[in-house]
């Protein structure tokens, strides 16, 4: 909330301040577009100003509130089998995997900023509202409201390209704003025992 504040947090998170973070990412020549270099070596090229019509379908919906268990997973996303593990265990002997269960993704971080070894990610399924915490399963509620939703098609690696598409632009060029809460995805089929690529995950980010 405070100038000052802001400041000291960007400087301990990027080792530099704000005014020279912008220095240091000012677009050649005037142009809007920015460049990231991608792990694999890649280059991809983003610009946040262009209109052109998206192939992407997206809508916006009214959630509602959904409560869950969960269990917090801290790390790389590709990692969380672990808390999915924990997770399911704890919930098929306790007969949670009825007909209309969800299985959810809360996902707090975005990992083009966050560390790796920072990154918050909850893994849940919904529940009753009898159910309690129980070790290391918690509960909690995921927040109702408006999300911009699309279903993003094939591996859960390629998430990262569907999630720049619709925040980058779907969310701008419809005249919506992100909201600050977490962003989630349901898993509508099996990784177990579906295809790669035959995955589907519908993706919500909170406008």
């Amino acid at each position: 909330e405070a100038h000052e504040a802001f400041s000291r947090a960007f400087r301990q998170m990027f080792k530099m301040s704000p005014t020279q973070y912008r220095a240091a990412n000012q677009p050649l020549n005037g142009s809007p577009v920015r460049v990231h270099y991608r792990p694999d070596g890649r280059i991809q090229k983003f610009n946040p100003w262009k209109k052109e019509t998206l192939s992407m379908k997206a809508e916006i919906i009214e959630f509602q509130p959904a409560k869950v268990a969960f269990v917090r997973h801290v790390g790389p996303y590709d990692q969380c089998g672990k808390a999915w593990e924990k997770l399911c265990s704890w919930a098929g002997p306790k007969g949670y995997f009825q007909p209309g269960v969800r299985f959810i993704g809360l996902c707090y971080d975005d990992p083009d900023v966050t560390p790796p070894d920072k990154i918050r990610y909850d893994a849940c399924i919904t529940v009753d509202e009898k159910c309690k915490p129980d070790g290391p399963i918690g509960i909690q509620t995921i927040a109702g409201g408006l999300y911009a939703r699309t279903t993003h098609e094939g591996s859960y690696k390629k998430l990262s390209q569907t999630y720049a598409a619709l925040c980058g632009r779907w969310i701008p060029q419809n005249g919506y704003e992100i909201r600050s809460l977490p962003g989630f995805e349901v898993y509508l089929n099996d990784p177990n025992s579906t295809p790669e690529d035959e995955l589907l995950t519908d993706v919500h980010v909170p406008v």
